[in-house]
């Protein structure tokens, strides 16, 4: 088996007291990251100061797998403690520093001082059976970008991973509590399922359909359903709410 990776970006850090490449700079890569790398089939590396990702790639240079849509949040920490001795702060006192490349893909716009703010989370279980499985979900957003989601579903019987961002085609992992494991993969093609439904949206408008027999409004409502009696069951209510979630029954 022939292993391919190219280039897909590489970061330096230049300072006005060194000649080339800053190394008084290392390179944080958060846990969700990593995680998110891995299902792209990325790696990261620190080579001569510069951070570099990889992607894996086919014989044609097409990335093996795809993480488009996606965000990826690196951080930057310090690696000399005498690096205030000779530089000017970016960030205000008490703050952080946030680099993004939102306006520019190829580079990173000036620092911007911001504060890491995390609300406190309060985890009541509305079911009096014991014992209970919770799992705990990383953040969809962190700072002011999207970060990549995993999803996990446990059970009496094992847990069900599933591969970031949760929500779209991609990689599900089973495993037991007897310690067996199953893995099932499939094309990561981001949104571009939708088309699909904008195929079939389009032949039932043509055909003086009202609904699509592949997908008809009963199974739609059914779905609906589902997830209001999940909400009941959690306890999760919306504003509008008022009196509470109906019984699906």
């Amino acid at each position: 088996m022939k292993l391919s990776y190219r280039s897909l970006f590489s970061v330096e850090v230049e300072h006005g007291y060194y000649p080339g490449v800053c190394s008084d700079i290392s390179f944080i890569v958060p846990a969700a990251t990593r995680q998110a790398l891995a299902a792209g089939c990325l790696l990261s590396r620190v080579l001569d100061g510069r951070f570099i990702v990889l992607y894996e790639s086919r014989d044609d240079g097409e990335p093996l797998a795809s993480l488009a849509g996606s965000s990826l949040l690196f951080g930057l920490g310090l690696a000399n403690p005498h690096f205030a001795n000779f530089t000017v702060p970016v960030a205000t006192a008490g703050q952080l520093a946030l680099y993004a490349n939102t306006a520019a893909p190829d580079q990173l716009a000036a620092p911007v001082s911001c504060r890491l703010v995390a609300p406190t989370l309060r985890v009541t279980p509305s079911l009096a059976t014991r014992p209970v499985d919770l799992a705990i979900l990383r953040g969809a957003t962190s700072l002011a970008t999207a970060t990549p989601t995993a999803g996990e579903i446990s059970g009496d019987l094992g847990t069900l991973s599933l591969d970031p961002p949760f929500y779209q085609p991609g990689g599900v992992t089973l495993r037991l509590r007897d310690g067996c494991a199953a893995r099932y993969d499939e094309p990561r093609i981001a949104h571009e399922g939708l088309y699909f439904e904008a195929v079939e949206a389009a032949r039932c408008i043509a055909a003086g359909l009202t609904q699509s027999p592949l997908r008809p409004l009963a199974d739609s409502i059914a779905m609906l359903a589902v997830m209001d009696e999940v909400r009941r069951q959690t306890g999760d209510v919306f504003d509008m709410e008022a009196g509470g979630i109906p019984d699906p029954a």
